[in-house]
Order: structure tokens, then sequence, then C-alpha cells
């Protein structure tokens, strides 16, 4: 049964990972609540937040968060691709998502990503 519970928790952040991961690198979801996605936007996005040069570092964040969702999914690398994409992803939300929540503009605001 603990293997049944892990399998399912492992495929809800792999699902949750390629989801951001294809948001920034091709724009998945754009519109709909999530903003406008894409490499240059999240580029401008992180260059606003003071993570600079904006371009590179927006190919790494969705190329870690897809790649490593697939990964997570697939059980290859699990511990390793975890580990990288959680201190991306907790150096991302500290210096540009937390301000406005997570995934979605909970707000409504037009202005927010």
């Amino acid at each position: 049964m603990t293997s049944a519970g892990l399998l399912v928790l492992r495929l809800v952040l792999a699902v949750v990972l390629v989801a951001h991961g294809g948001h920034v690198l091709f724009g998945l979801g754009a519109g709909g609540g999530l903003g406008p996605g894409g490499l240059e936007q999240a580029a401008a996005r992180f260059g606003r937040a003071g993570l600079e040069p904006g371009f590179p570092i927006a190919v790494i964040v969705g190329l870690a968060q897809f790649a490593g969702g697939i990964l997570v999914a697939m059980g290859l690398l699990v511990r390793w691709a975890s580990v990288a994409v959680a201190a991306l992803i907790g150096l991302v939300m500290w210096k540009e998502q937390a301000p406005w929540g997570w995934f979605l503009n909970w707000t409504g605001d037009p202005t927010r990503g």
C-alpha cells in the first residue's frame, strides 16, 4: 500500500512539474488565468525579479521543471531530479513567485503574472 501511495505522489508531482515547465518553455496554458507563457515572457519576468540574464535562466528553469517532471514520472534519477528541481524552485519562489502566488493569479489582478 505504501508503494501505491508513493507512486501517486510521484505522479502528481510530475504532472505539476511538467505543467510548469511546459508553460515556461512553450507557453502551454497561456491565457485562462495563467498569464502569458513562453521563454520570452519568462525571461522578462525573471529579469524584472533580478535574475539576470533572464533568457538563459528561463531556459534552465523550464528545462529543469519539464525534464525533471518527466524523470520523476518515469522513476529515473528521482532523487537527483528532485533535489535539482527543489533547489531551483526554491530560488524562483523566493525571488519571483512569492509575492504573486503559486501557479495562478489568485487575486485576479491583470498586472500580475
